[in-house]
């Protein structure tokens, strides 16, 4: 089984009507240290009036078993989330799942309004 296979089983096993989202938000970043050294002005420069719910994150899934890494992500969904928000507010409907992809990974997130459910890891070709 390939990993996209592996992935599309998660989701679906997870999350059974994953195959028919259509409005998902996929954020492309080019450089892991460049987001890590970005993170105190995503965090305190446009803020929205959405509540301090967005300041955290929990993993309630993963497919891997790697506690820090798992927590690298949840905080990399956290930074991200603001920009599904901006999406929502600007008329777009907000995403349904966050695609990041980042240093040849790509992670599946689905976002609520206090968690962040990390879906899957796929690496990218």
């Amino acid at each position: 089984m390939t990993t996209v296979e592996t992935i599309r089983k998660q989701l679906e096993e997870l999350l059974p009507t994953t195959s028919n989202v259509a409005n998902s938000l996929l954020i492309e970043l080019p450089d892991t240290q460049h987001v890590t050294s970005t993170s105190t002005s995503t965090s305190t420069g446009t803020s929205t009036s959405s509540p301090s719910s967005s300041t955290h994150a929990t993993i309630l899934y993963s497919s891997f078993e790697d506690s820090a890494l798992a927590s690298k992500y949840a905080s990399l969904a956290v930074r991200h989330v603001n920009s599904a928000r901006e999406l929502a507010q600007l008329g777009g409907s907000a995403p349904q799942l966050l695609r990041i992809r980042s240093s040849g990974q790509e992670i599946f997130i689905l976002p609520s309004s206090d968690r962040y459910i990390l879906l899957a890891i796929s690496e990218v070709a």
